[in-house]
């Protein structure tokens, strides 16, 4: 369980992290005393983790995807992300959170010394301690961050002449852009109309199009991209233009228009392969999109 507000927490060293982990990292730089930061490479089945607050700064790279993350602060909604390869999430130090991971992990965890951000601040922006703060992000785009944490893990595995040095450098560079884009001293965009991002579209048709002989609901579809029923078929409508039932239904008719020319299967047996559990509904759909029954399509295509 998360700690109430009056409780006081305990802040994990990394080491305590990994000792709470279900396995042990596959990669660690540990134990080579670089100076500020530690990247830590983890494979897990699915997991639950709670975290009543970690003493230093928690970035997460995104490895593989897609994976469903969902996240419970302490205080607010609970957020529920699709988690794709190259996004990033960020826990700030003494954030606790209860994190949920819905599939195969492959991530890696760099542990960011508060200290190195707050003198990264004061060098760049003049701040004094305490004026900042770090913005919780839960599976976001961040190419830079993305490159700079695998550059990271190439020198904890490589461990060439000079790693240190360099290890030095890609920490100052990670602070530096966790500062510009994931800080109280980020300049602030204007607000967009959020829509379903190109990943998660692709996941949903995709997985209509596998599944075209099945009944997909609204909420099976929503699930997928991760919203509600109601955010779903709304960025989904305004994504492609049309509702997710009628995108559903073209791409049922095309596949029936497919086997009506290509195949000798009956027109009942073309509807059922299609998702149409009756015949005259089979129909009625081919007919109002095509401009004819299936049976003359078929008739005028055949030679």
């Amino acid at each position: 369980m998360l700690p109430r507000p009056s409780e006081k927490i305990r802040l994990l060293t990394p080491l305590q992290l990994q000792e709470a982990m279900p396995t042990n990292p596959i990669l660690s730089s540990l134990a080579q005393g670089w100076s500020g930061i530690i990247v830590q490479r983890y494979q897990n089945p699915p997991l639950k983790v709670e975290v009543p607050g970690l003493r230093d700064h928690l970035l997460v790279v995104h490895l593989v995807g897609p994976l469903l993350v969902e996240e419970e602060y302490l205080s607010g909604k609970p957020a529920r992300r699709w988690a794709e390869r190259g996004q990033i999430s960020l826990t700030p130090a003494g954030h606790p959170a209860a994190r949920t991971l819905k599939g195969r992990t492959d991530v890696l965890l760099i542990h960011i010394a508060p200290e190195l951000v707050n003198a990264m601040a004061a060098d760049i922006y003049g701040c004094e301690p305490g004026s900042l703060s770090l913005l919780p992000r839960l599976a976001v785009h961040d190419e830079m961050l993305s490159y700079l944490g695998r550059a990271l893990q190439a020198e904890a595995e490589t461990g060439a002449a000079g790693t240190s040095v360099m290890a030095n450098s890609l920490s100052h560079a990670i602070a530096l852009q966790v500062l510009r884009n994931h800080s109280s001293l980020a300049e602030r965009e204007p607000e967009r109309p959020e829509g379903l991002p190109g990943g998660r579209l692709r996941r949903v048709i995709d997985y209509m199009r596998s599944h075209l002989d099945e009944t997909l609901s609204l909420e099976k579809l929503a699930d997928l991209s991760g919203l509600s029923a109601s955010q779903f078929a709304r960025r989904f409508s305004e994504a492609k233009g049309r509702s997710p039932h009628r995108f559903l239904t073209d791409l049922r008719i095309d596949k029936a228009r497919t086997l009506l020319e290509t195949t000798d299967q009956s027109v009942i047996d073309v509807g059922l392969e299609c998702g149409f559990e009756q015949p005259s509904h089979f129909s009625t759909a081919f007919r109002m999109r095509v401009g004819m029954s299936p049976r003359v399509w078929r008739v005028e295509r055949h030679w």
